[in-house]
């Protein structure tokens, strides 16, 4: 019996961890402005939605890891703002 409950604990322990989303590197000083805004300590919903639409007016839109959390973070923001975020699918 201790055993099945030391197991179902360490499973549980692993399930919580997973769920935890880690932002990337944005560190980095080559990153477009949009993705520095966007990985701020309190980032600004339009600013950070201003700046990813004028960036793409001007850039082919080409999907990475920071696209990708872009759609997550809208989607987590959607919750709780009023913020119109504009997506562009493709040029």
């Amino acid at each position: 019996m201790k055993q099945i409950l030391c197991l179902l604990f360490i499973t549980f322990q692993f399930s919580v961890v997973a769920q935890v989303e880690m932002k990337y590197n944005a560190n980095s000083k080559n990153l477009p402005t949009w993705v520095q805004l966007m990985y701020s300590d309190n980032p600004d919903e339009g600013a950070v939605i201003n700046a990813y639409t004028n960036y793409y007016k001007n850039h082919e839109l080409i999907k990475n890891k920071y696209t990708q959390y872009y759609k997550r973070w809208l989607r987590g923001i959607s919750r709780f703002s009023n913020a119109k975020p504009t997506l562009k699918t493709s040029k």
